[in-house]
């Protein structure tokens, strides 16, 4: 998948991948756009990928950022579709066993569990 390979790129282009996530009848589309943001929260986001040479408004930026995205994945775990649910269960799945899910994460997610 692209995002493995390029996630920095597929990062920058997200705000043009979101409008797909509205859209009723895509949902091959949704889970493609989900498992991006997996493997971004993987190779980009980490916590420990985080430059300390960066000023704080790149790494509040960076941070805004990682939680948006994670917003989004806990929004979708409520998505009607089924497909699309399964891809973020598999996404958090693999995010956690990454250690890429934040500790103030794990409340929301076991709740919804």
């Amino acid at each position: 998948a692209l995002a493995e390979l390029m996630p920095k790129v597929v990062s920058n282009q997200m705000s043009q991948l979101q409008p797909y996530l509205g859209c009723g009848k895509a949902y091959c589309m949704r889970g493609a756009i989900i498992q991006a943001v997996g493997s971004m929260l993987v190779q980009v986001y980490r916590t420990d990928s985080i430059n300390s040479s960066l000023g704080a408004g790149a790494v509040q930026a960076h941070l805004r950022s990682k939680e948006a995205l994670l917003a989004l994945l806990h929004a979708r775990i409520l998505d009607k579709v089924a497909f699309v649910r399964q891809k973020v269960l598999q996404t958090w799945g693999k995010l956690v066993e990454e250690s890429c899910v934040p500790l103030s994460h794990w409340n929301m997610l076991l709740q919804e569990g």
